[in-house]
């Protein structure tokens, strides 16, 4: 079963699994997304005037893929999402879907 949200971590994987490096696989979910939509420089990058959705990992994704399952918290749209927030708000869905 994929979960929305929560299946990346598997395809992630595989596509290490593939040979893909790290780097490349993030740029595709990232920047590459932008450039996708002919949005080059609006979201996916860390730059003035662009998005400022952010997740804090507790190393670094590039060296590590596993890294992207250790959030520390999300920054989106100029609002801190603490890891005990986003706990919270999963306990939530879990139980409306659990009942």
């Amino acid at each position: 079963m994929n979960v929305p949200g929560f299946s990346i971590y598997h395809e992630i994987e595989s596509l290490v699994e593939a040979g893909i490096p790290t780097p490349d696989i993030i740029t595709s979910g990232t920047s590459n997304v932008a450039v996708f939509f002919g949005e080059t420089g609006s979201y996916g990058i860390i730059a003035e005037g662009a998005a400022a959705d952010l997740v804090l990992r507790s190393g670094n994704p590039l060296e590590d893929y596993t890294q992207l399952k250790e959030n520390r918290g999300v920054f989106v749209r100029g609002k801190w999402l603490s890891p005990e927030f986003l706990a919270e708000e999963l306990s939530i869905i879990r139980e409306r879907h659990t009942e």
